[in-house]
């Protein structure tokens, strides 16, 4: 073996190389053993070639060491998203370096700019040394250039429907509006609106709809006109006639939709939908149908309706009157009647008879007693029809039943446990054979752990003279132990190599266990670092005595960032920004920094950097603390907070630690501390009177959350239960000496596809000790906002902004969906702030009730509300408009 270059790592390829090379000396060289060799080596991804000389009786590998792809650096993507090119790609960092390749991804991406409707991209790809090392960086530049606008859509042919009705539903033309690149013209986006035109002309009833398309190009402007040829056809109508019923008219509308999606062309849809409402009619008990289909046009002046009409004819509806079953003496009746379709009880409908379900209760039947090792059971049905009613009879021929005898299984010797007690084939139970199959797949499983991956179980069965006993011998082919070799990475450029190898299941040396890899697999994935994971085995197919594996990844990118603003009710203008590595130093470890300021507004009218409030945080948070399924999260914070509506303001700095670990699916626990130094001031820049300096405090805090909703941005039904207790213990006095309790939870509910209903209920209470009665105003709770009841500004549910030691709240609200992504809101908040549990009266709750209108942005609504008062008190405003990003809940 030679490497043709020099490497740092020279000693370690060769080493490994010679592990996967099967040729040894003093064997007969075999020119399949050879190219199983060379296999081995391309799939390691270690190396860019490798080419075999013979000489003599010696065999030359010459090992082309691979370069990598280090990163892939897109420039100048605008108006596509650096991901939207990085997708079409052939390579990704990690990727062996090849030039060819690598020069192919020109072709790629230009094909990708010319889709998205330019013109003549320029796009330029380099290469360059990584560092000074032997791997490379691609640097791609595009210059997307001149593309096609969208100047004008003209439709002819259309009648039922205007043409602004068929353009204000075309993507194409509502971009072509849009000012720069955005309002481009895309030739894919332009046929889907064409698919989608025709599906609505469907949905209205024209079948036979077709829409004929040309477009006019016009390179010197760089233009296009798009002209519709649109022909409507006929309107179909469909109707039954009143003696069809109310049930056939019903499934006559639900199966034409499904009909007609693809159009009529020479009836064929009418045909269908007269063939499937026969079938349903017999499934229903109708045996004798006619069903006849009338059409007739009418000519108006704006369409032709074409009016069809169904004329069902049958007899009335025969029904089950009884079931007999006879000759069944080991399987008990309730047993055989719960396997068939058909029933005597019940409603008319409920007992209706089918003949074609009739012979699949016979086989269901027959089945049930084959499980239970009646072998040669025979069963058939038949039905005594008589004045539409159905006498079903079950003859049944149960035959000898089969149970097993003598259960037996090869020994190992390795094995110390006895493989028999883990069968669900035993000595004397019923003889089945899918008991057998999976008997066969568990032994396989087991065995295969210990490191036989090639394990054949054979199960030989013997049965005797008359067929009563069946003798199970599962007979075992071990194959070959295999252990597992080497595990190497490729494509892991950043993360350690000691980092993935906490997440192998198995270490080099220990028996290959396939269920051990694939669990080490879907811990790596897990990590989220990578985009994908793949396992090579190299040696398993070939049954060699040692396996190796090659792990190949393929890494995200581990830097991100975001920054963002906009305008809240509770926050007013604000602006935030986080960025972070995810894989820090390649650790797995996310390390962040963020920002954000508030109530920007307020500090510009009143030209006073004070108003401002503000948080900056730098965090590092580790996702698999120990190897162990527990996400930590450490994090140093300064914040300045003033409260809309409330006399007071905050200054905080501390450090905090958090432990969360999924339970199960839904539920998620967790454990946060924090080390906290804070000050309260008053607006008038005095200090608190329960707050004469500083204060300093350590808190701990469970939480409890259990989620079962649908979707986090949008849920439509599931709930929502999330429970935290705040155990505060002040240092150096006794002022931040409390316990405080928080709960909520919600309920979502969808009855109807137009409408969904959204509650929510909240409880807080706060609670002092050691010698305090006093609890900090900035501890308490504040009610009345965007986030509770929202009759009220912010914080103001009590006239005077005081908080309160015991808050209660709930809301319900109606989201009806609108047109282009709009929804409309109705809700319902009521709420209380008290100081004492004792004195909860309904009477002294505050409601309100209002709506607005959300805007739904693929990262959530956007929205704008009004709540009213109920019960208004004197001097008090009748309500207050909400501006809110996300759902209020």
């Amino acid at each position: 073996m030679e490497l043709t270059e020099e490497r740092p790592d020279r000693d370690e390829l060769l080493e490994f190389a010679g592990k996967l090379i099967m040729c040894k000396p003093g064997k007969a060289i075999d020119s399949a053993t050879v190219a199983a060799s060379v296999e081995a080596l391309n799939l390691t991804g270690l190396f860019a070639d490798v080419k075999v000389i013979f000489s003599d009786s010696t065999v030359a590998f010459l090992l082309v060491p691979a370069r990598y792809v280090r990163d892939i650096r897109i420039e100048k993507s605008y108006p596509l998203f650096r991901d939207d090119v990085e997708r079409v790609l052939s390579i990704y960092p990690g990727d062996v370096f090849r030039k060819e390749e690598v020069l192919r991804q020109d072709s790629i991406i230009t094909a990708l700019y010319r889709r998205e409707g330019f013109v003549s991209p320029d796009v330029e790809i380099t290469t360059r040394a990584y560092r000074g090392l032997c791997d490379s960086v691609v640097d791609v530049r595009i210059n997307a250039g001149d593309y096609y606008r969208l100047k004008n859509i003209e439709i002819t042919g259309n009648r039922a429907k205007s043409a602004f009705s068929i353009k204000r539903n075309m993507r194409s033309w509502l971009t072509s509006i849009m000012p720069g690149s955005a309002g481009r013209f895309v030739r894919s986006v332009y046929s889907e609106d064409i698919e989608k035109c025709l599906e609505r002309y469907r949905k209205s009833g024209y079948a036979d709809i077709s829409v004929h398309d040309t477009l006019i190009i016009d390179s010197a402007a760089k233009s296009v006109k798009a002209v519709l040829t649109i022909n409507e056809g006929d309107k179909y109508v469909l109707k039954c006639s009143r003696r069809s019923g109310r049930g056939v008219r019903r499934e006559v509308r639900n199966k034409a939709e499904n009909a007609f999606r693809n159009g009529n062309r020479n009836n064929v849809a009418l045909r269908r939908l007269q063939k499937s409402t026969e079938n349903y009619l017999k499934e229903e008990g109708f045996l004798n149908v006619h069903l006849a289909v009338y059409d007739t046009v009418i000519a108006k002046r704006k369409k032709n309706k074409r009016i069809v009409t169904f004329d069902v004819q049958r007899n009335d509806r025969t029904t089950v009157s009884s079931i007999v079953i006879n000759g069944a003496f080991s399987v008990s009746k309730d047993e055989i009647l719960g396997q068939v379709l058909h029933t005597d009880k019940g409603k008319e409908k409920q007992r209706a008879y089918s003949p074609e379900r009739l012979q699949e209760d016979a086989f269901a039947v027959e089945q049930l007693y084959i499980s239970r090792g009646f072998l040669h059971a025979k069963v058939t049905a038949r039905a005594d029809v008589k004045n539409n009613n159905a006498s079903i009879i079950i003859d049944i021929d149960e035959g000898v039943q089969t149970k097993v005898g003598r259960v037996s299984v090869d020994s190992i010797s390795f094995l110390e446990m006895d493989l028999s007690d883990r069968l669900s084939t035993k000595s004397e139970t019923a003889f089945g054979t899918e008991r057998l199959k999976n008997d066969k797949r568990i032994l396989e499983m087991k065995i295969s752990e210990f490191g036989y991956p090639h394990v054949v179980v054979t199960p030989v069965v013997t049965f005797n003279d008359d067929s009563t006993k069946a003798d199970v011998q599962f007979k075992i082919d071990i194959g070959p132990k295999v252990i597992l070799g080497e595990v190497r990475y490729a494509g892991a450029l950043k993360t350690k190599e000691r980092v993935l190898n906490r997440e192998l299941k198995a270490d080099k040396g220990m028996p290959f266990s396939l269920s051990k890899m694939v669990e080490s697999q879907r811990n790596i994935r897990d990590m989220g670092l990578f985009s994908s994971v793949r396992l090579k085995t190299i040696g398993l197919r070939e049954k060699s005595d040692t396996v190796h594996v090659v792990v190949e990844v393929t890494e995200k990118r581990p830097y991100h960032g975001v920054i963002g603003g906009g305008y809240e009710s509770e926050k007013r203008v604000f602006i935030n920004a986080k960025a972070g590595n995810r894989n820090f130093l390649g650790s797995n470890k996310e390390l962040w920094v963020g920002t954000e300021a508030s109530q920007i507004d307020e500090a510009v009218i009143n030209r006073t950097f004070q108003d401002v409030n503000g948080r900056a945080e730098v965090g590092m948070t580790e996702r698999r603390l120990f190897g162990l399924p527990l996400i930590a999260t450490g994090e140093i914070y300064a914040e300045r907070t003033s409260e809309l509506n409330i006399e007071w303001r905050s200054v905080a700095y501390g450090v905090s630690a958090a432990l969360t670990a999924a339970a199960t699916k839904h539920l998620l626990l967790g454990m946060g501390s924090r080390l906290e130094r804070r000050s309260l001031l008053l607006e008038d820049g005095g200090e608190s009177p329960e707050d004469k300096g500083p204060r300093t405090s350590f808190v701990l805090t469970p939480t409890f959350t259990h989620d079962r909703r649908d979707s986090f941005t949008k849920p439509k039904k599931g709930t929502f239960l999330g429970m935290s207790v705040d155990l505060s213990k002040s240092i150096g006095s006794s002022v931040d000496n409390y316990v405080k309790f928080q709960m909520e939870a919600k309920s979502f509910l969808t009855p109807l596809s137009f409408i969904t209903f959204a509650g929510i209920v909240r409880a807080g209470y706060i609670h002092p000790y050691g010698g305090t009665s006093v609890i900090p105003t900035d501890r308490l709770f504040y009610l009345g906002g965007t986030r509770s009841v929202r009759g009220f500004k912010e914080n103001l549910l009590v006239s005077d902004s005081s908080g309160g030691r015991v808050a209660l709240s709930a809301s319900l609200e109606a989201r009806i969906p609108l047109v282009l992504n709009f929804e409309l809101a109705g809700f319902y908040d009521i709420g209380r702030l008290q100081n004492s549990l004792a004195s909860i009266d309904f009477d002294q709750f505050r409601m309100s009730a209002g709506g607005g209108i959300r805007y739904m942005t693929p990262i959530g609504p956007i929205g704008l509300l009004y709540g009213r008062k109920i019960s208004k008190k004197p001097g008090e405003e009748d309500g207050a408009f909400h501006f809110s990003i996300g759902y209020t809940f």
